[in-house]
């Protein structure tokens, strides 16, 4: 009962986000308040894609530059509506499944991790909030008598307690400017997920009685399995669909090859992570070079 409340809440909650903020009405384009600034841009690759042919791609708001931005998102919304979708279905659709998607996988994760139902829907519920006192300071400095209630449902600004959280980047509303996020993040728990057996597998050899330290350092280090590659399948596929995530949100590419560093030190067959990254790494490395010009950072000193 719990996993289907959950998949229920995230699907509503999905859809409100996303169609709240961008719709078609009565042949007029609406965007939401919250959105409209990113949503410039957005829209102008969107069309630069079904409207015309700008690929390779350069940015559609600055003529003769090319892109530094993952912009594959707008690449497939663009071609959606291309193929015959309303622009408002071929960016809303996307951006609900991955949205769906991502919290899904979070929860699949946790439950893997944990054993426990709960676990994974406490998960979901705590990433769709920052981990930040901002609330608690708000309410404590409304004027005494204030309905908590009322104050909430009048309030028309982003909560702030710290620099910049103002921007609305730390809640909610970053997965309706940013529909490209959830994308990402959906591909990066899954590529987590397929690597997960592996720190598993390594976890049952040492989790038993050892009389000496050095016992457990030489079965995670010093063996053929903690280094051999057993299954080239996985890290290959799983490689090839995160080195594709590069122009879909090459931050999410950063952040699952660090998770994955991280659990490689104490997993079996270390190799099959070298491989997928290797994977990653060049086909990320190949499509920099087709996109772009020059390098995306710059130094200043």
């Amino acid at each position: 009962m719990a996993e289907q409340c959950l998949l229920v809440g995230i699907i509503v909650l999905a859809f409100l986000l996303m169609w709240a903020t961008f719709f078609v009405k009565d042949s007029k384009l609406y965007i939401g308040f919250s959105v409209f600034s990113d949503f410039s841009p957005h829209i102008g690759m969107i069309r630069s894609f079904s409207y015309g042919n700008n690929f390779p791609t350069s940015y559609s708001h600055y003529a003769g530059e090319d892109i530094k931005y993952h912009f594959m998102f707008q690449f497939m919304v663009g071609n959606l509506e291309y193929l015959g979708l309303r622009i408002d279905y071929a960016f809303n659709l996307p951006s609900m499944l991955s949205f769906i998607s991502a919290f899904l996988l979070l929860y699949l994760l946790a439950l893997k991790i944990t054993g426990k139902v709960g676990a994974g829907c406490l998960a979901c519920l705590f990433f769709a909030f920052r981990s930040s006192k901002t609330l608690f300071t708000y309410l404590a400095g409304l004027p005494s008598g204030t309905g908590v209630l009322q104050a909430l449902a009048e309030n028309t600004a982003f909560l702030s307690d710290t620099p910049k959280e103002d921007w609305g980047l730390w809640n909610l509303n970053v997965y309706c400017n940013q529909r490209h996020l959830a994308f990402g993040l959906a591909v990066m728990f899954l590529v987590i997920l397929l690597l997960l057996p592996r720190v598993y597998e390594m976890h049952e050899k040492v989790d038993t009685p050892l009389r000496l330290c050095i016992d457990s350092m030489k079965q995670i280090f010093f063996t053929k399995d903690a280094w051999s590659i057993a299954d080239y399948r996985t890290p290959i596929a799983a490689g090839i669909l995160l080195g594709s995530l590069s122009f879909f949100h090459g931050a999410a590419v950063i952040g699952c090859l660090l998770v994955l560093f991280i659990a490689a030190i104490v997993a079996e067959h270390r190799l099959e992570f070298a491989l997928l990254a290797a994977i990653t790494i060049g086909m990320a490395y190949l499509q920099t070079n087709f996109f772009m010009k020059g390098s995306a950072v710059s130094f200043d000193f």
